[in-house]
């Protein structure tokens, strides 16, 4: 099942992607949403990042080829550094270059896993239907 958000006449929405139309659904993506009776053209919606999360913390120089590159010292234990909200981009949106950077830039992509609610007080059974996967 592919879920996706979508902006759609002036409102965000979110659903299941079957093939070339969504499936509308309502209530919250990451608990109990129910499907609308709502379908939209894929080709009729701007598709969103999956979701807004407040806060993206992601691991600095986690593959060792990076670092042989470029002769880094591989670290001892996992870096970590925080995204800033504003950095997140939607589908095949233009990254646009910062004003007062002449440099080089460099265009990656992440790969996230959304935690909806806190994982560690629930039960193990639920966990797996409280992430979602997506590259970012």
């Amino acid at each position: 099942m592919k879920w996706l958000r979508f902006a759609h006449q002036g409102r965000i929405g979110f659903g299941v992607l079957n093939q070339d139309h969504i499936t509308v659904h309502q209530g919250d993506m990451f608990d109990a949403s129910q499907a609308s009776g709502e379908s939209l053209a894929l080709a009729d919606v701007q598709l969103l990042a999956p979701c807004q999360p407040r806060q993206f913390f992601a691991l600095w120089n986690n593959f060792r080829a990076a670092a042989a590159k470029n002769q880094w010292a591989e670290p001892t234990e996992p870096l970590y550094f925080l995204k800033g909200a504003s950095s997140y981009s939607h589908h095949m949106a233009p990254v646009p270059k910062p004003r007062h950077h002449d440099g080089r830039i460099i265009y990656e992509a992440e790969l996230a896993v959304v935690i909806a609610v806190p994982v560690a007080t629930s039960p193990q059974s639920k966990r797996p239907t409280m992430c979602l996967a997506t590259p970012v």
